[in-house]
């Protein structure tokens, strides 16, 4: 299992988007610690958009070949 060791390496926490609400509260205590203890990589909760704004914003992301990626908008290819 090389990928916490790159993780890791990397020398920060994840940041997972979910949808907010009851959902992002469920991860936050059960999943989410339970990750954390296993591999020691922090994970940062970051609530997205749901429905049709989210809906608009990645149809447009796919139109334009591009993803969200730290507030920032890049080429799907350059996301790894």
């Amino acid at each position: 299992m090389a990928a916490p060791s790159i993780l890791r390496a990397a020398g920060g926490p994840i940041r997972m988007g979910t949808c907010g609400g009851f959902f992002e509260e469920s991860f936050k205590q059960f999943i989410f610690p339970e990750f954390t203890a296993a591999t020691g990589i922090e994970v940062q909760s970051i609530a997205v958009p749901t429905g049709e704004t989210w809906l608009v914003q990645l149809k447009n992301a796919a139109r334009a070949n591009t993803a969200q990626r730290g507030g920032r908008a890049r080429r799907l290819s350059d996301v790894g």
